[in-house]
């Protein structure tokens, strides 16, 4: 940090390498410390609606996933979303999967109607970006058949699990990469 100074890009780029380092070692007080200081750098330096401080929230929302505080994973999520929404569209890769993350919490949070719309108008958009077969848009028909499940719309998970089916049957075969989300679709429809 003396060379740089603490508030300089290749410093920052290794907190947050160090940061996550601290979250997939579970270490989540270092990994918080560090994800809420490179936030506040971020938010005086390129500001609150730069793209590099809205990526740099994932550090935080990764650790408050970790120490399951859903609520202060939600409202930074939802703050991320936003701002990527009016940065860079909602169709941008970075944007729809932060909204694929706040769907993910709200399921967690047992908000599974705020989870279904989310992960619906998600869908769409990868569908239309990524394709049909793309491997996160079949994870995100396995997200809303869950959600479905929740809401007690039993045949609509059924349904959206059979789509997924076939269509993970033309990209991934029968091998061992589909066996998981093959054993999955099974949990769902039955």
């Amino acid at each position: 940090m003396r060379v740089f100074g603490d508030e300089h890009e290749e410093t920052l780029i290794s907190l947050e390498r160090l940061a996550t380092a601290y979250n997939y070692q579970e270490r989540w007080t270092e990994a918080q410390e560090l994800g809420e200081q490179i936030l506040e750098v971020n938010k005086r330096t390129p500001g609150e609606e730069d793209c590099w401080t809205l990526s740099a929230t994932g550090i935080l929302v990764r650790t408050y996933i970790g120490q399951e505080r859903w609520t202060e994973a939600q409202e930074l999520t939802e703050r991320k979303v936003e701002g990527l929404k009016r940065i860079k569209g909602e169709e941008d890769p970075l944007t729809f999967f932060a909204m694929h993350l706040l769907s993910a919490i709200y399921y967690k949070q047992r908000r599974w109607t705020a989870a279904e719309a989310l992960i619906v108008r998600v869908m769409e958009v990868m569908e239309r970006v990524l394709g049909e077969e793309h491997p996160f848009t079949l994870h995100s028909m396995y997200c809303l058949a869950l959600v479905w499940k929740r809401l007690d719309r039993h045949d609509a998970a059924v349904e959206v699990m059979s789509k997924l089916a076939e269509r993970q049957k033309r990209t991934m075969g029968l091998g061992q990469a589909a066996h998981a989300l093959t054993q999955g679709s099974r949990e769902i429809m039955e």
